[in-house]
């Protein structure tokens, strides 16, 4: 993870976080930066395009 990974992060409209894939500090950094400002985040365990599509169909209509 990069040091300045929170910067990094932007200000998006929504975060996607593949947790079987992402670090438990990593995940922490992004639940910080969704809550300070207020970006829905969404927590997929599998890592795959379906799963993915899913995510992005229930949060972007």
């Amino acid at each position: 993870m990069p040091a300045d990974f929170e910067n990094k992060l932007g200000n998006p409209d929504l975060m996607v976080v593949f947790t079987n894939t992402c670090s438990h500090k990593m995940a922490l950094s992004v639940t910080k930066k969704s809550e300070k400002n207020d970006i829905p985040v969404a927590r997929i365990h599998n890592a795959s395009a379906n799963a993915l599509k899913t995510v992005l169909e229930q949060y972007c209509p």
